[in-house]
């Protein structure tokens, strides 16, 4: 098989994802290796009652409904911006569709280097995108309001932790954040806020605390990130994922999922999943599928 058209992991996990087969927060990259294709697909994988994709142009209109309907109006990013993430970087965008209803989105670029965060504003952020950058920025996550309860921004955060890092050259991933309940404590400096917990040790923001339940940590303020944020002040929050160490919790309530929480040994499912894995794999003809062998010892390319 020529090398070129040798797929990858990340090829694999948008696959499943397209036909609502979700890895699990305790899913690993390492597991290709390490486990038998049907062992991996019945503890690391579940199916879900929605699917994951990345956005295609004609997803455009229904992104800026989106967009409408989770931010104020001087926060939204308008719709030729939209427009340029899935045109220069589909790969970086996923969004969810249930019931033919697209109803959240993640949105990222790739950037060289993370110091020009904290020297740039969300509006110039775009110029530092490079294809090849060894860092991801998350720039947002869009669910709308109505499904929010059903713990689908943790889910798609978690999607998209779980698949930059097996796109090829990806080191950290980075996001800037903002602080959605400092408005409530004026007389604190936010540099310390940021910080601050509550009795229970959790961080005193919901939203950082989202981060840090995933994994993230909290590595500083970007001054004038946002100058239209009057209640962050025009700060940002830098959020760093450190790949290796990251140790995300139980993300709260659960995603909707089918009946079935695990993907069985045998059966349709691991049907569904033969089927998008030879999908991949293309014209390829002497792929050798076995549910007894690692994915890795299948064709798909290194980890590392």
């Amino acid at each position: 098989m020529n090398s070129k058209n040798i797929p990858s992991t990340a090829d694999f996990l948008m696959a499943c994802a397209n036909v609502g087969i979700h890895p699990k927060p305790s899913f690993r990259p390492q597991v290709f290796e390490e486990l038998s294709f049907a062992s991996m697909m019945r503890d690391y994988f579940e199916k879900r009652a929605y699917r994951t994709r990345h956005p295609v142009p004609e997803d455009l209109r229904a992104l800026v409904e989106l967009e409408g309907a989770c931010w104020p109006d001087p926060l939204r990013v308008p719709a030729h911006v939209l427009q340029a993430r899935i045109e220069r970087y589909p790969f970086g965008q996923c969004v969810v569709e249930a019931g033919r209803r697209l109803v959240g989105a993640i949105y990222s670029q790739r950037i060289a280097a993370i110091e020009p965060l904290q020297r740039i504003d969300g509006g110039s952020v775009a110029a530092l995108h490079r294809e090849d950058g060894p860092f991801i920025q998350l720039l947002a996550v869009n669910v709308l309001p109505e499904m929010q309860n059903l713990g689908l921004g943790d889910q798609l955060l978690e999607f998209m932790l779980q698949y930059g890092p097996v796109r090829t050259g990806v080191k950290r991933i980075v996001a800037v954040s903002l602080c959605k309940a400092y408005r409530l404590h004026p007389a604190v400096p936010m540099e310390t806020y940021i910080h601050a917990r509550d009795n229970a040790g959790y961080l005193l923001d919901p939203m950082l605390r989202f981060h840090e339940a995933h994994g993230g940590r909290i590595t500083g303020l970007c001054p004038g990130y946002r100058p239209q944020d009057t209640d962050n002040g025009g700060n940002g929050v830098l959020i760093e994922y450190d790949i290796p160490r990251r140790r995300p919790e139980n993300t709260g309530t659960p995603a909707p999922a089918a009946k079935q929480a695990g993907v069985r040994r045998e059966g349709p499912l691991l049907s569904l999943v033969e089927a998008c894995m030879r999908q991949v794999m293309g014209p390829a003809k002497a792929w050798p599928f076995s549910s007894s062998r690692p994915l890795m010892e299948m064709g798909f390319d290194s980890l590392k």
